[in-house]
């Protein structure tokens, strides 16, 4: 996509938005630092103009990012919320590229699409090969987060004005989804952007530490149960590590408070590519989180698994197999990818 490109289509996003009356926003679920910040950072833009907007994620965000203004408008979906989807005149996904990673809603849109019912649609995304049907696609694969590419639609209109508290959605947004500056992601317009935000008054400090430095003790003992769960493969080259549903029982946690979890495969000497797996009783699934360095594509490996994401992260789910074969399966399908 082209500069020239990129401007015209923020235009059409701006001026879609301004002429709507009831917006919904939608992310994906599990939601992360970047879906719920850019999230975040578009509902107190719209809000600010006197229209009527929601935000619905299909499950609950972490803890972790309840110091985030606004946080609290953060709706979860079910199907007494049809009505919502009839009367909004538009609808914003953010960092999502298909129907069933935004769950039940999904479904609804996708039936929708499928019976040429049309909505208006904007999505913005920086995941490759979109899936869902929109009236206005911002998608940037090279952006370093749907965060960043957020800032751009609000920076783009002239009526816009940066407050503190949009500036830490968006900052959010862009520290998670680079790994704190450190994933290949990160780019030369990840800093500039950071490094503007900074002027109104945020706190990178505290910022961190409430994404970060928070973690409750029953967390810090399940971590510390995954820890010991790892395995190396592929002379050392592949980390697995896991938690059943009987752990996360065993702590009381919910699938939400692992979000960080995955990150935490890369952390043993030479081990080039991660894999984080978690069970929780309420789903009929292994969620699978996958992490990598350098040149090595992880995300083939999830697609593997109903999944996708990026180059070096990626997620997936698996329906079919029990713990031991799950693993057994995820080593074979890795072989290549070390060669």
């Amino acid at each position: 996509m082209s500069k020239e490109e990129e401007i015209n289509i923020i235009r059409e996003i701006n001026i879609l938005i301004e002429k709507s009356k009831n917006i919904l926003i939608l992310s994906h679920e599990n939601p992360d630092g970047d879906s719920i910040g850019s999230s975040l950072a578009m509902y107190s833009y719209i809000n600010s103009t006197n229209t009527n907007v929601k935000i619905y994620f299909p499950n609950s965000i972490p803890k972790a990012y309840s110091f985030l203004q606004s946080s609290s408008e953060i709706n979860i979906f079910n199907d007494s919320k049809k009505n919502d989807i009839e009367n909004a005149d538009l609808i914003i996904i953010l960092d999502v590229n298909a129907y069933h990673r935004i769950g039940k809603i999904g479904e609804i849109l996708e039936d929708l699409n499928n019976n040429s019912i049309n909505k208006n649609i904007i999505l913005i995304d920086h995941h490759i090969n979109p899936k869902i049907n929109a009236t206005i696609s911002l998608i940037d694969e090279n952006s370093s987060s749907t965060g960043e590419l957020v800032y751009k639609v609000l920076e783009a209109n002239d009526r816009f004005q940066m407050n503190k508290n949009i500036a830490e959605c968006i900052y959010t947004a862009i520290l998670t989804d680079t790994g704190g500056f450190r994933h290949n992601s990160t780019t030369k317009t990840s800093h500039i952007l950071a490094s503007e935000l900074l002027q109104f008054g945020i706190d990178i400090t505290e910022i961190y530490n409430n994404i970060y430095n928070q973690m409750p003790i029953n967390i810090l003992h399940i971590l510390g149960r995954a820890f010991l769960s790892s395995k190396l493969y592929h002379e050392g080259k592949l980390n697995i590590m896991y938690l059943t549903e009987n752990d996360l029982d065993e702590f009381n946690v919910i699938p939400e408070e692992l979000n960080n979890f995955s990150e935490t495969t890369l952390n043993v000497k030479n081990v080039l590519a991660g894999v984080f797996i978690s069970k929780h009783k309420s789903n009929n699934y292994y969620k699978l989180s996958f992490r990598s360095r350098g040149n090595i594509d992880i995300r083939s490996i999830a697609l593997q698994y109903n999944g996708g994401g990026h180059f070096n992260a990626a997620g997936g789910k698996e329906y079919n197999l029990n713990l031991p074969d799950l693993i057994k399966d995820i080593v074979e399908k890795t072989k290549l990818i070390f060669k």
